[in-house]
């Protein structure tokens, strides 16, 4: 009864719900014991993060989509050194917001997004080439239209716009920001290859 009427009183901002339960049910070291934790959960989610942005960045050079020197790799570790480098750049400069809600909301928007974009692109491949050879086919359609993916539409716009404007608009500067990297990219592929013709 203790625990559950303290709970109630608790302000929703400055709780630590698990960590509350783990105090009351093991005593007071267990907070320490669960940050301690928490910290090493969190640091390996970067870490993986880390290794997974920075492998994009170089297998987006490596095709062209990105400025070819993110494809460049050290000669004795082979890993993508300039890539991580910029991956954490990037990750370190959303530290300073200091709001790790706001920065969630950011990874929603982009997530969000991209949802979006893959099924508006099976919806548009069954039209512009219903053709294709295709190892997998998305169930439930009405003609070419497949159904499901304009649901996925659908939930993921219903889910877009109940974030912040401000988290739209970084969300968007930040695509913006990779379209014009794209771009610039494509635009320097395309001179190199007419220097070599």
């Amino acid at each position: 009864m203790r625990l559950e009427r303290e709970w109630k009183i608790c302000p929703t901002k400055d709780c630590a719900p698990f960590s509350d339960i783990a105090r009351y049910a093991l005593g007071p070291n267990a907070s320490a014991i669960i940050s301690i934790m928490a910290l090493f959960a969190t640091t390996n989610t970067v870490l993986l993060m880390l290794l997974a942005s920075s492998r994009i960045i170089y297998g987006m050079a490596s095709s062209g989509s990105l400025p070819p020197i993110l494809a460049s790799v050290h000669p004795r570790t082979h890993a993508p050194w300039i890539a991580t480098i910029l991956s954490m750049i990037i990750a370190m400069s959303f530290v300073f917001l200091e709001d790790i809600a706001f920065v969630a909301n950011v990874n929603n928007f982009t997530v969000f997004v991209t949802f979006i974009v893959i099924n508006a692109v099976l919806i548009s491949l069954r039209y512009k080439k219903p053709q294709i050879a295709r190892p997998f086919r998305v169930p439930i359609s009405w003609g070419k239209l497949a159904v499901l993916p304009v649901l996925g539409i659908l939930f993921n716009l219903l889910m877009l716009i109940q974030l912040e404007t401000r988290v739209m608009a970084i969300g968007l500067g930040l695509g913006g920001l990779g379209a014009l990297a794209a771009l610039i990219s494509m635009r320097y592929i395309r001179s190199d290859i007419k220097k070599i013709d």
